[in-house]
């Protein structure tokens, strides 16, 4: 009896380590990411030198909180508030996980990665010869009367200036010893005259200062000088070449799709699937650096709407430009490695927790790459 029961027992455990064998196998297997009729091609990781073996080890890191699930079984985890990665290498979607209870079909919000798409409709409106390029005075399109404070340097505020954001407006939207860019005093008939009325710290193009209400006036200069309603200039440039499922206007939310979308949009030079949507002056003068942030990474620079930097990568440094948002959203481009990654999160108003994004990306997507 002993002996059988012992059998049993070993039999039973031998099972356990070819089920959890079985589980560990499928769990490294390539699989392609869903065809959904979007314009986004896809293909097996391997197939484009991607090694999922890497991408899965990050997975085993992020929590995975879902519905009546207990946060007890996810304490072990690295990463928290994670909600999508996405990894594309040429120009095929080869990698696509959600977490949190998140889809490929449900939107998610995108923060101030937002302006990044703002910086291409601007860019879209230039290249329609709706507005001159980044140098055209700001006042062309806000001929706002009276703006006070009008001294030496605030009559040269050009679209150029509020892109870097370098228009040196004495406001701070991460500060509370500065008054906020965005919530200041209405003024009937000139929406953004309170902003344009507030004194300058610099003169325009000297320092850096990021605020959200740049990206404001330059939607609102689209405006005027096209004549259409933004959620309307964004459908017809963008969302219907690209069949995007939602409008950036729309609660400022998209698909994690989506983002990817625009970043293999700018990795092609403007080029959808054959389409020519923005300019390729327009895409190297949007992610080239125009001045520096002032933070403590010198590799780290700003320029229209987009963050760039310096990524490592096999000992080499190479050249790249990301868009960031609150909570975690991350759309990043390495055109010299074919290279455009997604991650979005729920972290908000948590700066150390934001970037466990980029913490992922730099460790795992990455070392991912097999050349």
């Amino acid at each position: 009896m002993k002996f059988g029961y012992g059998g049993y027992q070993v039999n039973r455990i031998w099972a356990l380590f070819v089920t959890l064998g079985l589980l560990a196998s499928c769990a490294t297997k390539e699989r392609v990411p869903r065809e959904l009729d979007d314009g986004l091609q896809t293909a097996l990781p391997g197939s484009q030198q991607v090694d999922v073996n890497v991408l899965n080890s990050a997975i085993s890191q992020i929590q995975n909180l879902q519905a009546n699930s207990s946060s007890l079984l996810h304490k072990s985890k690295r990463y928290s508030g994670i909600d999508s990665l996405l990894v594309a290498r040429g120009n095929h979607l080869v990698f696509e996980r959600y977490f949190n209870q998140q889809s490929s079909g449900k939107p998610h919000l995108v923060a101030s990665l937002g302006k990044s798409l703002v910086s291409a409709m601007f860019g879209r409106a230039v290249d329609e010869g709706l507005i001159s390029g980044p140098q055209q005075s700001i006042y062309d399109l806000m001929p706002y009367p009276g703006i006070k404070n009008w001294h030496s340097g605030k009559e040269t505020l050009t679209f150029h200036h509020l892109l870097s954001m370098s228009a040196g407006w004495e406001c701070d939207d991460f500060s509370d010893r500065v008054q906020s860019c965005i919530n200041l005093p209405a003024v009937p008939g000139y929406p953004y005259k309170s902003l344009l009325d507030l004194p300058l710290y610099a003169r325009p193009g000297e320092s850096f200062r990021y605020n959200e209400g740049a990206p404001a006036i330059v939607v609102a200069s689209i405006n005027a000088a096209s004549g259409i309603l933004p959620a309307e200039f964004f459908r017809l440039a963008f969302m219907q070449p690209m069949q995007l499922r939602n409008n950036l206007f729309d609660k400022q939310m998209l698909t994690s799709r989506d983002m990817l979308k625009f970043g293999l949009l700018f990795l092609n030079n403007g080029v959808w699937n054959g389409q020519k949507l923005l300019s390729e002056e327009w895409i190297k003068k949007s992610t080239t650096k125009q001045i520096a942030p002032g933070t403590d990474k010198p590799e780290i620079g700003y320029g229209y709407f987009w963050w760039t930097r310096q990524f490592s990568y096999a000992g080499k440094q190479y050249n790249g430009y990301y868009a960031a948002g609150n909570g975690g959203q991350f759309l990043i481009v390495i055109p010299e490695l074919d290279l455009v990654t997604v991650l979005t999160g729920s972290n908000y108003n948590d700066l150390t927790k934001m970037f466990q994004g980029m913490d992922i990306f730099e460790k795992y997507v990455l070392a991912s790459l097999k050349n």
